[in-house]
This record gives C-alpha cells, structure tokens and sequence, in this order.
C-alpha cells in the first residue's frame, strides 16, 4: 500500500528514526506485535489554565491537549484509530464502518483517517440533540467519502448496521471491518495507554507536576480505560474521574472494571505485566453531569464551555464541556489533597474547517 500519510502531522522519531509513542518506547518489544499506523503529533502539550484556576479558587488546573493530536483532525479518536485502522489493513480490509450519533466525532474522523490510509469508509448514524456544533460536525461528514446509512433511533442501528454490512458483502464479497463506537476497543484503548505513559514522561521532564486527579469525559470509555491501565502500568498512582456522557445502562461502572481488565490482560499476553487487578469498587465515576442523555445540553456544561474561554480553550457541550463541569463542582469543593489537578481534553481544535486529506 502506498504511503499516505504525509500532512497528518506526525513528528515524534524514535532512537531509530522511525515513528514511535510512549507504548513503544517503553516495551520496544510490542513494535510489530501490534499493529500501529502513524496519525498523529506527540506528545500532545500539557499547559496550565491560570484564569479557571483563579475563578475557582487558586488550585492548579492543567490541561492535556489532546485536541492538538494531528494537523489533520484532533481529538482523542487519533491515538485510538492508530491501533484499530492498522488492525483492519494488517487483516487484508479495504473497507471499514463504524457507528454514531450524526454529529459524531468519531464518524468523522474514521472517515478522514481511513482516507489517509487508502481504506473506504462507511458509517451508520443515528439522531442526537441538533446544536449548531451537531450540524457543523455533520456537514463535515458529508463532505468525505464516507458512505453513511441512516438509523431512525439508536434502537433500530442494529437492523441499519445489518443492512450496511449486507450490502458491503454483496458488494465486496466480504464484510467490511468494524470500529467500535468512539473506536473503543481493547486494540483502541492501548492508545490511552501510550497517552499515559507519555504525561509520566512529560512529568518527570518536569513539563508539568504530577496532578493529584486527572479528569476525562466517558462514553465508550476507551479513554478512560487506557489512561488507568496506563498509570497502573507506569507505577504512577493518579486516580481518574471518568465524568459520564451517557446514561448509566449505556456505561456501567462495571463495564468499566472489566475494560480495564480486559486490557491489561491483552498487555499480559503480549509480555507486558500490569500490575495488580481492577475492581468495579476502585472506579470514580462521576454519574452527575449527563443530564437528559448523550448530546443533551447541560447548563452546567454550557458554563463550563464558557469558563474555558478565558484560558483560549474551545470546549463543546456533548464531552468535555460536562467533563470540565465535574472538575469545577469537586475544586469548588475543596477536596482534601487535591491542589493540582488536570483536565484531559478531548476534543478537536485544529480548526473550525477540515484542513484537505492527501491522496
């Protein structure tokens, strides 16, 4: 396959003069076990938010800039799709689809980066609350080439989901791969490790201190998930607060637990031992801040958008703008020990218009 990746923005050289991340540094071992395709910029900077730290008090906030994770289209689906994209080239797929609500980041940029790697895309979408951010995000969907199938209600996308590989099927003669909802998978979820073990780098460089909390949004909780496995692993003992986006029944605390496990014993099997177990009682998720469901604006959410503002940070009001509402409430309450805390944000910030893919 030829090499389509120029412009997406990917800078990081390993010893060697070849791409690497943080996984791959530490267990240069997995480099080739695991399949990986280069998409992004890292490490991503981790920078201070002095005017929210003033408006709440005092305490230091930092924030991950994730949403600065590729030229191309940032965000935390980039460092996910890196692992989950190379698994379906390394499987002989041409074609890969995927599942979300029509204003769906993850949509999109499957999309993207599936062109950027010589793969098709397709994508089953389903009604979310339509805010002027839902139909910007939309319009950019059908500006790719991504072949979309519309489901009337989350409900009826397992019939559009059946519908779309069908057609692929016949069309292709085989079925096209799947990315999970927010490509959060056990293959996706290696690339929060990697995001873990890269903020302990940056931490010992002394590029930030060691936050006391880390705070992340949590709705197929591939994030959420990595990052813990990733501290574990690391030796490293940051707690993270997942702040729910999504209804309880859709990402049970439990579900959670076993993710984790279920990563650490992908690591395990590949010779990497992360220490000690994951219990469903050692997760801290933050139930409060979903509102009315997934996409539903929460003024909470709206304020914390706002607060942002003021340190040039660009929220929206689906993830992380509820995200960053859990972390205002628990520093307004002064939570004993918690003097630095960080904000992983999530989102993309590249820039209001998709910059071109290359072919």
């Amino acid at each position: 396959m030829p090499d389509t990746r120029t412009g997406t923005g990917w800078t990081g050289e390993s010893k060697k003069g070849a791409p690497s991340i943080a996984l791959f540094d530490a267990y240069p071992e997995l480099r080739g076990r695991v399949a990986w395709e280069p998409l992004g910029i890292y490490p991503t900077p981790v920078t201070p938010m002095p005017e929210l730290a003033r408006a709440l008090g005092g305490d230091e906030v930092w924030i991950k800039r994730d949403d600065r994770s590729s030229a191309l289209y940032g965000g935390n689906k980039v460092r996910k799709l890196e692992f989950v994209l190379a698994d379906a080239i390394r499987g002989g797929h041409r074609r890969v689809w995927t599942v979300g609500g029509c204003g769906s980041h993850q949509v999109l940029a499957n999309a993207l980066y599936a062109r950027v790697l010589g793969l098709d895309s397709a994508a089953v979408v389903f009604p979310q609350p339509m805010t002027d951010h839902v139909r910007g995000v939309l319009q950019k969907i059908k500006q790719t080439d991504c072949e979309l199938v519309q489901a009337y209600h989350m409900l009826s996308v397992p019939v559009a989901a059946a519908r779309l590989v069908a057609r692929f099927r016949l069309r292709d003669g085989r079925v096209p791969y799947q990315v999970p909802p927010g490509a959060s998978s056990v293959l996706g979820a290696l690339g929060y490790v990697s995001a873990a073990l890269e903020l302990v780098k940056q931490i010992r460089r002394g590029e930030c201190p060691q936050p006391d909390v880390v705070f992340t949004a949590m709705g197929s909780m591939g994030t959420a998930a990595g990052l813990m496995v990733g501290f574990r692993l690391a030796g490293v003992p940051i707690p993270v607060r997942c702040v729910r986006v999504v209804l309880a029944p859709l990402a049970p605390t439990s579900r959670l637990a076993s993710y984790c496990r279920a990563v650490a014993a992908r690591l395990g099997r590949l010779g990497v031992s992360v220490p000690g177990t994951f219990r469903t009682s050692d997760m801290l998720v933050e139930p409060g801040f979903v509102g009315e469901g997934y996409g539903y604006v929460t003024s909470a959410g709206q304020s914390a958008v706002a607060a942002a503002e003021a340190d040039g940070i660009h929220l929206e009001t689906t993830y992380t703008g509820k995200a960053l509402a859990g972390l205002q409430m628990h520093v307004r309450q002064r939570r004993v020990g918690w003097r630095k805390v960080l904000f992983w944000n999530t989102f993309n910030s590249v820039s209001k218009k998709s910059p071109p893919v290359q072919d």
